[in-house]
């Protein structure tokens, strides 16, 4: 960047997307894999970090959550012409590799009643998982009461040593009036 006296900026092209990426990163060197497993880079602050690896950001100790989360786009009823009645989600998430003790995330249901207004209530939930043995069990339900003409849904993380994989969670929806 223009007031920087170090490279603080990157720029990628992903060959197989077609997709360009940028983004800040104080980096001075880097060591593409090879001898090592993964990439290694230093910074100015004059340590070597090793990229594409691990759960967390390990600038930093103890290290900090590397936070991910993914919104579904708005959600209606035929035409968005009906309220819907929202009463629960029944998630489905694996937390697969993670090694936190109690890996977690949180599901949050918005609603609106017109395109482009704002949310006029949400509910959030955990999912936590439960148990480890002999088969993996989650939270199975998170009850919630909201009524709008359209919904999204939204599922976040900012806990370290959590990764997480989304399958098709349902939320239960049933046509409504408007009080």
């Amino acid at each position: 960047s223009a007031n920087s006296g170090e490279n603080d900026r990157y720029v990628v092209f992903n060959y197989d997307q077609q997709v360009w990426y940028y983004g800040n990163l104080s980096r001075t060197f880097w060591m593409d894999r090879g001898v090592q497993q993964q990439p290694v880079a230093a910074s100015t602050d004059h340590y070597l970090y090793e990229h594409e690896s691990g759960l967390d950001d390990g600038s930093s100790s103890p290290a900090t959550a590397i936070s991910s989360h993914i919104e579904s786009s708005q959600i209606d009823l035929g035409d968005g012409d009906q309220f819907a009645f929202l009463s629960r989600i029944i998630p489905d998430i694996t937390f697969r590799d993670s090694t936190s003790p109690v890996p977690a995330v949180t599901f949050t249901l918005g609603v609106r009643n017109f395109p482009g207004g704002k949310y006029l209530q949400e509910n959030a939930g955990s999912v936590d998982k439960v148990a480890s043995s002999p088969v993996e069990q989650f939270t199975q339900e998170i009850r919630t009461r909201l009524r709008g003409r359209s919904f999204n849904l939204k599922i976040e993380n900012a806990q370290t040593e959590t990764t997480w994989r989304l399958g098709t969670p349902r939320v239960e929806v049933r046509p409504d009036g408007r009080r």
